[in-house]
């Protein structure tokens, strides 16, 4: 048996000659990394869900910027992190609206943008018409990380209307929540895998900027409630991304089988019976 990985469009986009190929196939079966990529994925089968990990040098720099957090600043600061010429698809039009009608009644917000480019020429052209609207393009991890620790919130706001086809998981949510950062999600897609509703993060009740702007304002001005949400996004995203964890979560997904498990190194085998022990130490009173 031979597993084929779906992560994002190919999920959507997969020519039909080859999803009859991986349907029809006994030796060929679906791995995807969330529920709601698995249950796209329903017509060639049943495919077991193996979520994304996050690299352990990439993971420890994110620990450590959770553990160096700093208290809020006077204005809050939301990020998104996403692919620069995914732009819409990614929502950031909706996130800038969301929060245009937030500061008519908090006042500023800072908002923060990084990514991968190139830089598109449209999302220049945006951000040159939205000055509060803070870009970064080709961070490296350090600098990242460091956006990551000085947020205040996170937010992934990706579509679901064409040409998007959501969000398969979206990995940006846990490194912000290793990194001690809680997350909005987005409205629908896969991402509800990613972080715990109501604990680590929350989930607009649909795509539009007045939902959006709803969970934005409600966490912003709430600020004991990220506090207690930042603390519990750090540790349950240490243990989900836990590198031993996922070694044995993948063995399971690829062969069905949890691997097997063995005995401590540190913990001697038991080589006599103790029907074998000398008499003085099986008679002592």
């Amino acid at each position: 048996m031979a597993p084929i990985v779906f992560h994002g469009n190919d999920i959507w986009e997969l020519p039909r000659s080859y999803r009859a190929l991986v349907s029809r196939s006994a030796t060929l079966f679906p791995l995807t990394v969330s529920s709601y990529s698995a249950g796209a994925l329903s017509t060639l089968g049943l495919a077991p869900i193996l979520p994304p990990s996050i690299a352990p040098a990439w993971r420890t720099t994110l620990i450590e910027e959770s553990r160096r957090r700093r208290p809020p600043a006077a204005v809050p600061t939301v990020l998104s992190v996403f692919r620069l010429p995914a732009w819409e698809g990614k929502g950031l039009p909706v996130l800038v609206e969301a929060l245009a009608a937030i500061r008519q009644r908090t006042g500023p917000v800072r908002l923060v943008v990084a990514g991968r480019g190139p830089l598109p020429g449209t999302l220049r052209d945006f951000a040159s018409a939205h000055p509060e609207l803070e870009l970064h393009e080709n961070p490296d991890d350090h600098f990242l990380a460091s956006l990551y620790g000085e947020a205040d919130l996170f937010a992934l706001c990706t579509r679901t209307m064409p040409p998007s086809s959501g969000e398969g998981y979206g990995i940006v949510l846990l490194e912000a929540q290793l990194a001690g950062c809680p997350v909005v999600g987005p409205a629908s897609g896969g991402s509800y895998d990613a972080y715990q509703e109501g604990l680590t993060g929350v989930t607009p009740a649909n795509e539009s900027s007045e939902a959006l702007a709803a969970v934005l304002l409600d966490l912003l001005t709430n600020r004991p409630r990220l506090a207690r949400m930042s603390s519990r996004a750090a540790e349950l995203a240490v243990a989900t991304t836990d590198p031993a964890d996922y070694t044995r979560k993948a063995i399971t997904a690829l062969t069905g089988t949890p691997p097997a498990v063995r005995p401590h190194p540190g913990v001697p085998k038991q080589r006599v019976a103790l029907e074998r022990l000398p008499e003085r130490l099986t008679t002592r009173s």
